[in-house]
């Protein structure tokens, strides 16, 4: 397997979009307004992607500086990113979510720009965790591509996610 695919991999299971469908459907609707089209999830879900790579490759590109900022090997660290990603593994594997519906979902539509971070599905403490590890690890190019596919198939899993739910 390639140093590319196994990125990727790690990035999809970092990004855990199977657990977080109900998360973004309910930051995407309001209790007095109709539940928006599969248009707007899905412009929604792609252009929230774009904006979660644009973290993930500065992320990626500061790994290095970052790491000897805080003098920590990117072994040490891809050890730690894997740590902090256990929480989510084990919530997803026990009730079948990553993360739970924040509090106030459903009251307010979360905009666009703000999908990714808020919610926080996209660009979160452990995709961008991911993209430190794997460019000190791998290196920047197999971290930035590693993302770009898996949020490519992440942000397509979101778009679809209305018409399937």
């Amino acid at each position: 397997m390639s140093d590319t695919l196994s990125v990727a991999l790690g990035f999809f299971a970092a990004l855990a979009p199977f657990g977080g469908v109900r998360v973004f459907l309910a930051s995407m609707s309001t209790p007095n307004a109709a539940a928006p089209g599969p248009a707007e999830s899905a412009k929604t879900a792609l252009f929230g992607g774009c904006i979660a790579f644009a973290v993930l490759v500065a992320a990626a590109l500061a790994a290095d500086s970052l790491l000897d900022a805080i003098d920590v090997s990117g072994g040490a660290f891809l050890f730690a990113a894997g740590a902090a990603r256990a929480p989510v593994a084990a919530r997803l594997i026990l009730t079948g979510e990553s993360m739970a519906t924040p509090a106030g979902a459903g009251k307010q539509r979360v905009p666009p720009w703000l999908a990714p971070v808020g919610a926080p599905l996209l660009a979160g403490p452990a995709p961008m965790v991911a993209a430190v590890a794997y460019a000190a690890h791998y290196g920047e190019v197999e971290a930035i591509a590693g993302a770009g596919i898996a949020l490519t198939v992440t942000a397509l899993i979101l778009a679809v996610s209305p018409w399937v739910t």
